[in-house]
C-alpha cells in the first residue's frame, strides 16, 4: 500500500484495526481535517489528526479524526470539568463505526467466540487460529482473554469467521 496523504507517516492506524487504505480513505472523507472544528494536521503539535475511539467499546470503535484540542475536550473523562467543544453532538450521533456497521449491515455486537477449527481473519490481513488456550498467528500470538483481546482491537468490523466444514 503507497501512504499517500499526509498525516500517514506510520501505521499506528493499524492498532485501531484499521487498514492502511481504510486510514487514508477516512483521511480524505474528513478532507484531512478536525472533523469537529475544522483545523488542519498542521495546527495540531504533532501535525497530524488523532484517531478517537468509544474506550467503552473497544479500541475497534474509531469515531473520526480529531484535533488534539477535540480530542482531549472530547474525552469525557470523570473528574475532568470541561466543556465539550461546539459540534461535538453533531460529530458523537453520527461516528464512523456506526456508519460502517450500516454498510456492512451487521450489528455491533461482539461476535461470540468461535468454535475450535474455525479460522479468523483480522481487517490487517492475518488469519488468527486457536490452539494451546489462545489465539495467534504465524506473526503474533495474544495470551490470556485472547477472544477479548481480538474482539476490543477489531470489533464485528474488523473480523471475519470462517467456520470448519
Amino acid at each position: 500500500m503507497i501512504r499517500t496523504l499526509p498525516g500517514h507517516a506510520n501505521c499506528h492506524h493499524k492498532h485501531y484495526g484499521l487498514s492502511c487504505a481504510t486510514y487514508e480513505q477516512m483521511l480524505q472523507e474528513s478532507g484531512q481535517r478536525c472533523e469537529i472544528c475544522g483545523t488542519a494536521p498542521q495546527g495540531n503539535t504533532s501535525g497530524k489528526l488523532f484517531i478517537d475511539h468509544e474506550n467503552a467499546l473497544g479500541t475497534w470503535a474509531v469515531r473520526g479524526l480529531l484535533c488534539h484540542r477535540c480530542n482531549s475536550l472530547n474525552a469525557n473523562r470523570p473528574g475532568w470539568n470541561v466543556t465539550a467543544p461546539e459540534g461535538s453532538d453533531r460529530y458523537l450521533a453520527n461516528p464512523w463505526f456506526h456508519r460502517r456497521l450500516a454498510e456492512l449491515g451487521i450489528s455491533a455486537d461482539a461476535p461470540a467466540e468461535p468454535p475450535p477449527g474455525a479460522l479468523v481473519s483480522d481487517s490487517l490481513g492475518r488469519t488468527w487460529s486457536y490452539s494451546r488456550g489462545s489465539w495467534h498467528t504465524k506473526r503474533s500470538r495474544i495470551r490470556g482473554s485472547a477472544w477479548a483481546d481480538l474482539v476490543d482491537q477489531f470489533g464485528p468490523i474488523g473480523l471475519t469467521i470462517t467456520l470448519p466444514v
